[in-house]
């Protein structure tokens, strides 16, 4: 009986397999790299710590567009005072300005993004505070130009690591 359940369990497991790649051919479009060189995205968390807007510039894409070296900048205010976990904040209207560089890998349209910068954080452009910080992620610019990353955000503020993430939604053009 044991023999007879397993077989049939095989069974049902090769024949998903075949329904699943039938499918892939049948009805999914091959990917084709979007052709804008830019990027814009809202991103919530991430390196202004709150949300920020975000515009992306491609510098350099080799040729098999398996590797693009960005360059962004962002802008976020915080309307109010803005404490979580007792290791984020920013002081109420104060202003956060991500400004990184990163490598995107990978040929299909989901990407590896390994990147470095810094933020800008201020009240009033005379007090300010420049914090390093990191990103790896992973990115996904479907067909259509839509842009969707999760990333790790750790940052360096007031001599310790803070571990941060950030999500961001938008598109290529």
């Amino acid at each position: 009986m044991l023999r007879l359940k397993f077989i049939i369990f095989l069974l049902f497991i090769i024949s998903i397999n075949n329904l699943q790649a039938q499918y892939n051919d049948d009805f999914v479009e091959p990917y084709v790299e979007p052709k804008g060189t830019n990027n814009w995205f809202v991103e919530l968390g991430g390196a202004a710590l709150l949300w920020s807007a975000n515009y992306e510039k491609y510098l350099f894409q080799n040729q098999a567009k398996s590797l693009t070296w960005t360059g962004r900048v962002g802008f976020g205010f915080c309307p109010l005072d803005y404490r979580l976990l007792n290791s984020v904040y920013l002081e109420k209207n104060s202003v956060a300005m991500p400004f990184t560089t990163s490598l995107v890998l990978g040929k299909r349209k989901e990407k590896l993004e390994i990147g470095v910068g810094y933020t800008l954080a201020t009240k009033n452009f005379i007090e300010r505070e420049v914090f390093p910080t990191a990103a790896l992620g992973f990115r996904v610019i479907d067909n259509n130009g839509t842009l969707l990353r999760i990333v790790y955000t750790p940052h360096y503020r007031d001599d310790k690591v803070i571990n941060w993430f950030g999500v961001s939604l938008g598109r290529n053009f």
